[in-house]
């Protein structure tokens, strides 16, 4: 018995076969998956008697085993095929009319839950502990739907090996934030069932935080005022961009001065102590049939700005800040509305939606 390397055009010796094969009259399938090789035994044309062998090799540890015999004397030229699905089917031969079938295989399939990876770079290895008992194959799909409508079909996802490599796998996407796992399995032996366990996913995270600095930049002029701070990034999903600046008079000032932007919050808070501060007067915009209070922040006679900053301590994002006005702030309080419906935010360049 022989195996045939393709690559390396040799023919290798294995274990003997466990009966002898008579002229042609046998039959060596493979079913497709697992690691058997199955073989119906026939007889020969020179040869009397009738063979019920139906025999196994296991390509793994090149051994043989003997499975339940065919319920007939296969003759020269028995035959068998496998044409998918839970049986073989196998003729008698000799000018027979007998067919038989054989249970073959019984099958079965688990299908996991949608797993959140969140917010990653790219996957890694894929793992799992297999029984090493007959046949289990899995397969991975990923998507950013939480029900992956946006994944491929099943039968569009290849079977993997284990400790495979997902970045590499065309039904998983590098940065999808949702992945499934599907396994079937197939047994010849009702005793020996197949089993899969701890599937372990990989994924490659962002680093908790890493820092650019710049050179230090000389404006050449003696005072400083900075107006706008613009910048262009591309942010994955679940990441985090923080601007921070620092100035000094020199370089050795620069160089000791702490950095101020994004970090703990704290207000700025302001007294109220003239009218000048606050605005109630309103204008209504028509729009065809409809009216509506209209205000922007050149139509304001009075205004007053709040700062909102962040100036150290651990970086937070969604946070809520409470703007807290006292009763001591009599102006405020005598030109505003009570409800404070005539309130509005601005940031500088557009109305908020506060």
């Amino acid at each position: 018995f022989y195996t045939y390397n393709y690559k390396t055009d040799q023919w290798i010796t294995k274990n003997p076969c466990m009966v002898k094969i008579l002229d042609s009259h046998s039959e060596l399938i493979y079913p497709g998956f697992g690691s058997y090789l199955y073989v119906l035994h026939g007889s020969s044309w020179s040869e009397t008697f009738e063979s019920y062998s139906y025999i196994r090799y296991n390509m793994l540890t090149d051994t043989w085993d003997e499975l339940a015999p065919a319920s007939f004397g296969v003759d020269h030229p028995g035959s068998m095929i496998w044409p998918g699905g839970e049986y073989y089917y196998a003729t008698k031969g000799y000018g027979r009319y007998e067919l038989a079938m054989y249970y073959a295989f019984c099958y079965g399939s688990y299908v996991s839950g949608v797993k959140a990876a969140g917010a990653h770079t790219n996957w890694g290895n894929v793992n799992w502990t297999f029984n090493d008992m007959q046949a289990a194959e899995i397969s991975f799909r990923s998507g950013n739907e939480p029900d992956l409508s946006d994944a491929l079909s099943w039968d569009l996802c290849a079977d993997l090996q284990n400790g495979s490599d997902l970045s590499v796998v065309t039904s998983v996407n590098p940065q999808d934030i949702y992945v499934q796992y599907k396994i079937g399995f197939s047994t010849d032996n009702l005793i020996q069932l197949p089993k899969i366990s701890d599937v372990n996913i990989q994924s490659k995270f962002y680093p908790l935080q890493q820092e650019v600095i710049s050179s230090p930049y000389d404006t050449t002029f003696l005072t400083n005022r900075v107006v706008k701070l613009e910048w262009t990034d591309t942010q994955q999903v679940g990441t985090d961009v923080r601007f921070k600046m620092r100035t000094g008079s020199n370089l050795a000032n620069l160089l000791a001065a702490p950095w101020y932007g994004p970090g703990g919050t704290t207000i700025e808070h302001f007294n109220f102590t003239d009218k000048n501060d606050y605005v109630a007067n309103s204008e209504v915009l028509f729009t065809g049939s409809t009216a509506k209070l209209y205000k922007r922040l050149a139509d304001y006679a009075y205004s007053q700005t709040f700062y909102v900053d962040n100036l150290g301590g651990s970086a937070g994002t969604d946070i809520v800040v409470t703007l807290q006005i006292s009763l001591a702030n009599t102006h405020f309080w005598d030109n505003i509305k009570s409800d404070g419906s005539d309130m509005r935010f601005h940031d500088g360049t557009q109305e908020l939606e506060y």
